[in-house]
């Protein structure tokens, strides 16, 4: 775990220095009182933050913030994700929580800790207005009864099946265009596995990994869905030909000779390890991957570093479709500085953060110029930010129009095995019929679900399955914050 710190800047330092709502940075909202329990807006101490977002594009921001504010001082602390739900949970029994923190999902859904009093309006002391996070809140996910409490900062529509190689390692000529179909895939695979050296170094230990290369890949056959349910009908659709064709496509490929053989006991870090040692020569990941080599094997990227497009059944892949992004930063109740809260958090809606996530080469900023505008960054990593805004789409959140939802997924039940495992099951041939499986899943966790709505509608609140039912949605087109109106 890091320790980060940093000093900061007079917000009326920092309005001028970064040229105000001209620059597209937010305004302090007309508002008296936050900071110390003494009135005073400054305060005395460090701000306390918490994160487990990567400190290559956070600090700059924070540094910026306090070389504007030089009576103000933000320390920084930055967890490994599981390790900062642990830390936040006994904070927030202990009364011992940060400024200001993120919220990683295994906290819990946004809208229930929002209902437990974690948090505290952003919006209460900026205005968002004039600033490309502007245009992207959404009731419910950013917003809770009329009141900004965070917003985005990653654009959300990013897959996580590039095929990343070091082109000088291959042992033969290869045309991208020949591996954008399913079939093209298969073979490429084929014939690049020799002499010990496999295809794809295929994380198959855990169900984290599969369940988004399930369902992506389920997307790309024309699976229209977001987390296995098919919000033109609302019904669970795990058991329909596009997962059926996306596990055979991943199950052929196991068949074929072209994984691994340490797929079961690979996770995704393993797996970018042995692909670097020149172990195989597909690393079937994320857009964060060119930010990796660079840190941490940068000899690849004079050897021809790429990146090919996503294959589909036929080719160019149906969209692959995202909820709206979450928030990033949130202000912790418990926080007597709301208002340099607010003025820190506020600083990352700004062009120069997202330069920062792009030359950092993380996940895609939520404003798309920032992308354009870069001059130093990997060009594969460029291409392929550009071939996700072809490639995936935003769909809707059921959440965002009905917060009872919520309270059924809460009460929901899990159901073993899951996709993921059966998957895994399949994969390691402990699962003989998995298209039974699958079957038997959707008819389960469906029932689960009526049962949900049953219960949560009996405690009093409004909810149906229509709730998950967007008979407006054109899965072709992004649905957007005005779509929900």
């Amino acid at each position: 775990m890091g320790e980060k710190r940093s000093n900061a800047m007079t917000r009326r330092q920092t309005l001028s220095m970064m040229g105000g709502i001209a620059a597209g940075v937010p305004l302090l909202a007309s508002c008296t009182g936050s900071g110390d329990p003494d009135g005073s807006s400054g305060g005395s101490g460090a701000l306390k933050w918490w994160d487990h977002k990567n400190g290559v594009w956070i600090e700059p921001t924070l540094e910026r913030v306090m070389s504007a504010n030089p009576d103000l001082t933000i320390e920084r602390e930055e967890y490994p994700a599981s390790e900062l739900v642990s830390a936040l949970q006994l904070g927030h029994r202990s009364d011992q929580m940060p400024d200001v923190h993120t919220a990683h999902p295994s906290l819990g859904p946004i809208s229930v800790l929002v209902e437990e009093g974690w948090f505290q309006p952003l919006g209460d002391h900026v205005d968002l207005a004039g600033t490309a996070v502007a245009d992207r809140l959404v009731e419910g996910v950013h917003i809770f009864d009329g009141k900004v409490y965070s917003f985005p900062l990653d654009d959300g529509r990013t897959h996580e099946q590039t095929p990343w190689v070091v082109t000088d390692r291959l042992p033969m000529d290869v045309d991208p265009e020949d591996a954008r179909s399913w079939d093209g895939f298969r073979t490429v695979a084929r014939e690049i596995t020799k002499d010990n050296v496999y295809a794809i170094a295929f994380a198959a230990k855990g169900p984290n990994f599969l369940d988004l290369k399930l369902q992506q890949l389920a997307s790309a056959a024309g699976a229209t869905h977001v987390g296995g349910i098919d919000y033109t009908t609302g019904e669970y659709v795990f058991d329909s030909q596009p997962f059926l064709d996306a596990m055979e496509f991943i199950l052929a490929l196991h068949s074929d000779g072209a994984f691994h053989p340490s797929l079961g006991s690979m996770g995704p870090e393993d797996a970018a390890q042995r692909w670097a040692a020149g172990e195989a020569h597909i690393h079937w990941h994320g857009p964060w991957v060119p930010g990796v080599v660079t840190n941490n094997y940068p000899e690849l990227l004079d050897m021809g570093f790429d990146a090919w497009r996503m294959p589909g059944p036929d080719g160019a892949p149906s969209p692959v479709h995202f909820p709206p992004p979450p928030g990033e930063f949130w202000i912790s109740s418990a926080s007597q500085r709301p208002e340099d809260a607010a003025l820190a958090i506020a600083a990352f809606a700004t062009e120069e953060t997202f330069a920062d996530m792009v030359n950092a080469m993380a996940t895609p900023p939520i404003d798309p110029s920032a992308v354009d505008a870069a001059e130093d960054v990997n060009e594969p990593y460029r291409r392929n930010l550009l071939n996700l805004r072809e490639e995936c789409r935003y769909a809707p959140a059921p959440e965002a129009r009905n917060p009872a939802v919520v309270q059924v997924v809460s009460e929901m039940q899990g159901i073993n095995p899951n996709p993921a495992e059966i998957l895994q099951g399949a994969l390691t041939e402990t699962i003989d019929d998995w298209r039974q499986a699958l079957t038997e899943y959707t008819s389960s966790i469906s029932a689960e679900r009526d049962r949900a709505i049953e219960a949560v509608a009996s405690d009093g609140a409004d909810v149906s399955l229509d709730d998950w039912v967007f008979p407006q949605w054109d899965p072709a087109n992004d649905f957007t914050a005005d779509d929900y109106a």
